[in-house]
């Protein structure tokens, strides 16, 4: 427990030292570890105490702190008195809540549940000093420090309650691939953020290298509540059709060039890929899934006589969305395209996330062209997706904010997008 207290402490900012010697003992009197606001303080801000079992040294470790004079030692913000084994409900403990409970004392008993009081109550102590908190550090060690698992879920979700200032999305982001707590974190994160009644004290920057568009973020972040809230997949459909058709006197994605040169960029080279994406997060709402079809009509439309690589990259991803949701005419007019261009298989199954306008950008590959008929291509596409065993969408848009690229994830999401289908046949 000295371990975890240590490296608790340094990660959220103290200078910690275990075992320190209190000033004006005579005795040489320590506390197990005291917490520093930094090394040139005199005294510490918080203190902790560590027993074995209710001993009879307890009341002592207590004393040893608030007898002493102020000119001494001034008293610390708190004092953490844990025990680490024996009864519950020792006549000692309660002796020692009576004696010293008017004081900024608390001691905590073995269970599980108080331990994880312990945790809690040291940061709201802490919020009372700082309103910021280096969030990765702390998961860190409360991950890998040896704390209770059962304690780690509540913390995280206090952290947020008590208004600690940190990139939540962002650090949660990153670790929610291999961690399944920061995974659901990250979803009660952002349906606290989009649904609840008091935004949360994010930083000024949620994500540091998100792969899409920052401005795009909103639609990525409904699709993932869709994914994992089914109660609340219409209203999230509700927002995406407000974000897109009623937030600016324009449509948020469409062939409105000239607005700027980022919008143009992201608008031809990554927009049909990114409202895959959101597609295959909203995979259990088809009326969604229409509509981004529809919306990605414009744009395709206004580019398919543009360069190849840009024409063949709207209407693949289109072929993918339209097709998987059922709309056959929208799916047949991307087909034509791609069959107009010489579309490979290989470049329909992994199409690409973003399109690259270096020279020689055009892929070459030794798999067939097309079949000449929409229904068996569309069928092969049947095929492909009732054999998927790729990432999840909604892990897939997580990593992406975060600034991680997942292996190969189009494969992931073009066979997530025909898997409705398949499931409808």
């Amino acid at each position: 427990m000295i371990a975890r207290l240590t490296g608790l402490g340094r990660a959220l900012g103290y200078f910690v030292i275990p075992e320190w010697p209190i000033h004006g003992s005579s005795s040489g009197a320590a506390v197990d570890v005291a917490w520093f606001l930094d090394a040139a303080d005199k005294f510490p801000m918080m203190i902790f105490e560590v027993e074995s079992s209710p001993s009879t040294g307890m009341v002592n470790n207590a004393v040893k702190v608030f007898s002493k004079p102020v000119e001494t030692l001034l008293k610390p913000l708190f004092y953490f008195h844990l025990v680490l084994s024996g009864t519950v409900d020792s006549e000692r403990v309660d002796n020692l809540r009576q004696l010293f409970g008017t004081h900024n004392y608390r001691v905590y008993t073995p269970s599980k549940e108080q331990q994880s009081a312990a945790l809690l109550d040291i940061l709201s102590q802490h919020r009372r000093i700082r309103s910021q908190i280096d969030l990765s550090a702390v998961i860190s060690e409360l991950c890998s420090g040896g704390w209770d698992k059962s304690a780690v879920e509540p913390t995280l979700r206090a952290l947020r309650h008590l208004d600690f200032r940190a990139s939540y999305l962002q650090t949660y982001a990153r670790g929610a691939t291999l961690d399944s707590t920061l995974k659901q974190q990250f979803i009660e994160a952002l349906a606290e953020t989009i649904f609840g009644s008091k935004p949360l004290p994010f930083s000024d920057v949620q994500y540091e290298r998100p792969f899409y568009w920052a401005h795009w973020e909103l639609p990525i972040h409904l699709g993932i509540l869709a994914t994992n809230l089914p109660d609340k997949r219409a209203d999230c459909f509700h927002h995406l059709r407000e974000w897109q058709l009623h937030s600016y006197h324009i449509s948020q994605i469409g062939p409105h060039w000239g607005l700027s040169r980022d919008y143009d960029e992201c608008v031809a080279l990554a927009s049909a890929s990114f409202w895959a994406l959101v597609a295959a997060l909203f995979c259990n709402t088809v009326e969604a899934r229409k509509f981004i079809a529809e919306q990605m009509k414009p744009v395709f439309m206004a580019v398919k006589n543009h360069d190849r690589a840009v024409a063949v990259f709207h209407a693949i991803w289109l072929f993918h969305v339209a097709g998987g949701c059922g709309l056959e005419e929208l799916a047949t007019d991307a087909f034509s395209l791609m069959q107009l261009h010489g579309v490979r298989l290989d470049e329909l199954q992994a199409p690409d996330a973003l399109v690259d306008i270096s020279p020689g950008r055009n892929r070459v590959s030794s798999e067939a062209v097309l079949e000449n008929d929409f229904l068996l291509t569309a069928q092969k596409m049947h095929d492909i997706a009732s054999k998927w065993d790729g990432y999840q969408p909604d892990s897939i848009a997580i990593s992406l904010l975060g600034g991680l690229s997942p292996q190969s994830w189009q494969c992931s999401i073009v066979r997530s997008l025909w898997r409705p289908a398949v499931e409808r046949l």
